[in-house]
C-alpha cells in the first residue's frame, strides 16, 4: 500500500520495497487515483489492457472473493540450554480462522495440524526469545492480540510441552489448575485456562521439526511405515532383469578383429556355401533323371 505517503508503496506492515520496485507491475496509466486508492489488485488475464497486472484501488472496496495469501515461517536451530538437545524447529503465526466461534487451547490445535504442524511450545529462554522477536513481533505491531503456545501446567506441575520439561526461566509457576501459556502484544507471557474463549485470543504459533527455506521437513519418527508403504517401495525398488545391461550383452555380438577369429569365420562361410551347393546339385541330378523318365514314357506310350 501507500497509505503513508503517496507513490511510495510499502507492505503492509509498513516496510519498505527495495527502489520502490512494486512500481514495475503497474500496467500503463496506473496508479491514477492519488490517495482515494492506497491498495493493490492484480488484473484478471482476459482484461483486455493491463493483463496480469497491477491497479491502484480503494482498500475498502469490494472486490471478488479471490485473493492471494502467504505464510511466513522462521526456522530455529540451536542447542537447548537446559538439556543440551540440538534442535531444529520451524515456526509461523496462524490466525483463528473467521468461521470459528470459538479459540480455545484445543481450537488452536487443531488449526495448526490443519497447517502441517503442531503448536509451538515454550522450551527455553533462546526459543522463546525467537518466538517472541522473529514471529510475533510484526503480528503484534499490527494489533493488540493475545496468542496460544503449545506449553502448559496440569494441577501445579512444572510446566511442559508434549510431556516434555519447559525450561524457560521467565515462566512464572502456574496456579492448582489447568493453564496453558498466552503471548500478548506487549510481549508478556501468562497463563490462561486452557479452555479460555477471550475476543482478545486471535491467533497461535504453530511449528514443525526441521529446517527448510518455505517449509519443514516432517519428523522421521513420526512418519508411518505400513504395508502399502512397503509394497509402494517394493514396485520403485524393483529392477526387471531382462532390462539389465548385462542381459542385453548376451543378445548382442561382440565384434573380434583378430586375424585367426576372421580365418575360422570365413573357412565357417566357404563349409556352409559347400554344403548348401551340394544340396542343390542333389536335387538337380534327381529332377534331371525325372524329367528324362517322363520324356521315355511318352515316347513308348508314343
Amino acid at each position: 500500500m501507500d497509505v503513508a505517503v503517496e507513490d511510495t508503496w510499502t507492505h503492509l506492515d509498513g516496510s519498505s520495497i527495495a527502489n520502490n520496485d512494486f512500481w514495475s507491475t503497474f500496467w500503463v496509466n496506473q496508479p491514477n487515483e492519488g490517495t482515494n486508492q492506497n491498495c493493490a489488485v492484480i488484473n484478471s488475464r482476459n482484461t483486455q489492457s493491463g493483463s496480469n497486472k497491477t491497479q491502484d484501488k480503494s482498500c475498502t472496496s469490494d472486490l471478488r472473493d479471490e485473493m492471494l495469501c502467504y505464510k511466513k515461517v522462521n526456522c530455529l536451530k540451536w542447542n537447548s540450554t537446559a538439556d543440551q538437545v540440538y534442535r531444529e524447529h520451524c515456526y509461523w503465526f496462524t490466525s483463528k480462522p473467521s468461521s470459528l466461534t470459538s479459540w480455545t487451547i484445543a481450537d488452536a490445535m487443531n488449526k495448526c495440524q490443519d497447517d502441517g504442524g503442531y503448536l509451538a511450545p515454550l522450551i527455553d529462554d533462546q526459543n522463546y526469545q525467537f518466538i517472541r522477536d522473529d514471529v510475533l513481533n510484526t503480528v503484534f505491531s499490527l494489533n493488540s492480540t493475545q496468542v496460544w503456545l503449545g506449553t502448559h501446567s496440569i494441577m501445579g506441575s512444572p510446566s511442559n510441552w508434549n510431556n516434555d520439561p519447559s525450561f524457560v526461566t521467565s515462566l512464572s509457576p502456574s496456579s492448582l489448575s489447568e493453564k496453558c501459556v498466552v503471548i500478548d502484544s506487549n510481549l508478556i507471557q501468562s497463563w490462561e485456562p486452557c479452555n479460555t474463549n477471550s475476543g482478545a485470543l486471535t491467533g497461535a504459533v504453530c511449528f514443525k521439526h526441521g529446517l527448510a527455506p518455505i517449509t519443514c521437513e516432517p519428523d522421521i519418527s513420526n512418519v508411518n511405515i505400513n504395508s502399502t508403504t512397503v509394497e509402494e517401495l517394493k514396485r520403485v525398488l524393483f529392477i526387471d532383469p531382462e532390462q539389465t545391461n548385462a542381459y542385453k550383452l548376451t543378445k548382442i555380438s561382440v565384434y573380434e578383429d583378430r586375424p585367426v577369429a576372421k580365418a575360422i569365420g570365413c573357412v565357417g562361410v566357404a563349409i556352409l556355401i559347400s554344403v548348401i551347393l551340394f544340396i542343390v546339385l542333389l536335387d538337380c541330378q534327381r529332377m534331371e533323371q525325372c524329367i528324362s523318365k517322363k520324356k521315355t514314357k511318352e515316347s513308348t506310350n508314343m
